[in-house]
């Protein structure tokens, strides 16, 4: 979910794609996509816009091209929603890591703190970041890679697990860590990125990333997410839908055959809408995870290939990782973010609220955005606080304060502060 080296990559990479964008556009304007253009390209209409971008040291024009495919396409999407028998719940709820979620006795321990507070809903791991499939799962591509293996299958009994949550009213959603993957790339190298010698790309964790470039890509995280919805979860979380942002990308290669002249930006938003599509025809939610520091930073944005508004037009629910340990000091002006919390998400949320208003078409679907609060304590951190109750409950008055009315809590060891969901 996070990395801490994070910062003084993005930082690099954003500040050298800002560079780059400058110099191939001379106008200083960035030309929008057009999914999957045809050969030839017919004349369409243009809107400009201009607004500050944080990491810029001026404006910033983005020229948004609508093609009569990228409209046909939003009204698709508008009407397949239109057509669907969901039920969205306002969530409020917790991450589990698989190990937890699949001890019987630890879940009755946490649904019965469940039932105290206001938390409705649990995100469990289904794909981990090693790659594992977690529970049983067919799927033709699951099957050739090997990746839900008898020996990594920590929730024996999912039927059961599941039932016991729908018999409790708690909404489940699968989270399912994408690119970033230590199994798939070493089982089909195809999957895989790779660098001009010739090597598997491994991040500074030693973890190995899929190429999303590779339409089987798209294809294997589409039957997991199919998977997820036979067993029984109303929604499908995709976490790390974006691109490694170290130093060493610069040595990775790509099939210019796959590629076909597209940005990164350009390439995890056609997977994105592939997956949604997917999703929505199998009837399920689909959310998808995000850094905070692409709000309002196109530079991160870019580094990233994540679009963070375009990205939440491609799907139900948008969670940006505001993690206040996240931000570096002085980020929004505040001294010390991870010391700052309600501080923190307050401006990062009165900043997504100011891209997304600008940006949004009201006439097509728009998701809604729910934050990733901070469950735990920055130990690697120089200088940290302890989050108790009191931080997390900041965190949550942010997210109403700023008009939202969603959120998620993470600790990636799955223990938590049950007081803080206790509202006064």
């Amino acid at each position: 979910m996070f990395n801490t080296n994070f910062k003084k990559s993005v930082s690099y990479i954003a500040l050298l794609s800002i560079i780059m964008s400058l110099i191939s556009c001379s106008n200083k304007q960035i030309i929008y996509y057009d999914i999957e253009p045809p050969e030839t390209t017919a004349a369409s209409e243009t809107t400009e816009f201009s607004f500050e971008r944080m990491h810029a040291t001026q404006s910033v024009s983005r020229i948004i091209t609508k093609s009569d495919r990228d409209r046909l396409l939003d009204e698709q999407i508008k009407v397949k929603i239109a057509s669907l028998d969901r039920k969205p719940v306002k969530v409020k709820g917790v991450y589990l890591p698989a190990y937890v979620a699949g001890k019987e006795e630890k879940m009755d321990e946490i649904i019965e703190h469940i039932k105290e507070t206001e938390i409705n809903a649990v995100v469990i791991d289904v794909k981990d970041d090693i790659g594992r499939i977690i529970f049983k799962m067919d799927g033709e591509i699951i099957k050739k890679l090997g990746t839900n293996k008898d020996g990594d299958i920590q929730i024996k009994d999912m039927p059961a697990l599941m039932k016991k949550l729908k018999d409790n009213n708690i909404y489940t959603i699968a989270r399912i860590a994408s690119l970033r993957d230590n199994y798939a790339p070493r089982q089909n190298t195809s999957f895989a990125l790779v660098t001009d010698n010739g090597n598997l790309y491994k991040d500074n964790t030693k973890y190995y990333w899929m190429n999303p470039y590779n339409h089987e890509v798209w294809d294997y995280l589409l039957e997991i997410g199919k998977g997820c919805i036979d067993a029984g979860f109303d929604e499908v979380q995709y976490d790390y839908c974006r691109f490694s942002t170290e130093r060493k990308m610069r040595h990775v290669v790509y099939d210019e055959d796959q590629v076909k002249n597209r940005s990164k930006i350009e390439i995890i938003t056609e997977m994105v809408i592939y997956l949604y599509q997917g999703i929505l025809d199998y009837g399920g939610f689909l959310s998808i995870d995000v850094f905070g520091s692409i709000i309002s930073s196109y530079g991160d944005q870019a580094a990233l290939g994540q679009d963070y508004v375009n990205l939440l037009k491609y799907s139900d629910y948008l969670s940006p990782m505001v993690y206040p340990s996240h931000y570096g000091n002085g980020y929004f002006g505040v001294e010390i973010p991870d010391k700052q919390p309600y501080d923190t998400v307050k401006k990062a949320l009165e900043l997504s609220t100011r891209d997304t208003t600008f940006y949004f078409d009201t006439s097509l679907h728009n998701g809604i955005v729910r934050p990733w609060l901070q469950g735990f304590t920055a130990t690697y951190l120089p200088d940290y606080i302890n989050y108790t109750e009191k931080e997390i409950r900041d965190q949550i008055q942010a997210v109403y304060d700023s008009g939202y009315e969603e959120w998620l809590v993470w600790n990636p060891s799955g223990v938590y502060k049950w007081d803080a969901f206790k509202p006064e």
